[in-house]
């Protein structure tokens, strides 16, 4: 089923900025079912590690290439039974609110699963949270044109970063 996103039928990968805490708050109102990667250390956490295990979101600890590995056969696996996945492909939040550079992972995932990517490009969350709190303010998702990996491989995942970031 699309949800709604004229995308058709199948689950993606979703890859978006990062520029605060408040960007999965905002893309958690796209109209698809999907688990977010985290960071695993947001796990560990009292209450908001109880609700993303709750909520089958997939834990990601960085510089740990068995993490690393376990994310990627749980992304792939969750995509295979049918739900999205969100990946911020910079990996951190940015800092300046400029984009950085994306990590392969999103995508090594994407032509693993022939999982279509949806690039999402956040626009004002930085302003949510500043000055050490919440904050409000305005903030929206634009939705971008969606990108096929049908037909890609391992050699293609650099340059479909760049696509999906440009």
């Amino acid at each position: 089923v699309d949800g709604g996103t004229g995308l058709g039928p199948g689950p993606v990968v979703v890859g978006s900025n990062h520029a605060s805490i408040a960007a999965p708050f905002l893309l958690s109102f796209l109209p698809l079912d999907m688990r977010f990667v985290a960071k695993a250390e947001l796990f560990d956490l009292p209450l908001v590690g109880w609700l993303l295990r709750l909520s089958g979101d997939i834990p990601l600890r960085r510089g740990d290439a068995a993490s690393a590995r376990a994310m990627h056969a749980a992304c792939v696996t969750t995509l295979a039974l049918g739900t999205s996945v969100m990946i911020f492909p910079e990996g951190t939040r940015s800092r300046s609110g400029d984009l950085g550079t994306f990590r392969r992972g999103a995508f090594k995932v994407a032509v693993a699963a022939g999982a279509t990517i949806l690039p999402v490009a956040l626009h004002g969350t930085a302003a949510c949270v500043a000055d050490g709190g919440v904050r409000r303010a305005s903030a929206r998702a634009e939705i971008l044109a969606p990108i096929a990996t049908a037909g890609l491989g391992d050699a293609d995942v650099d340059a479909l970063a760049e696509r999906t970031r440009a």
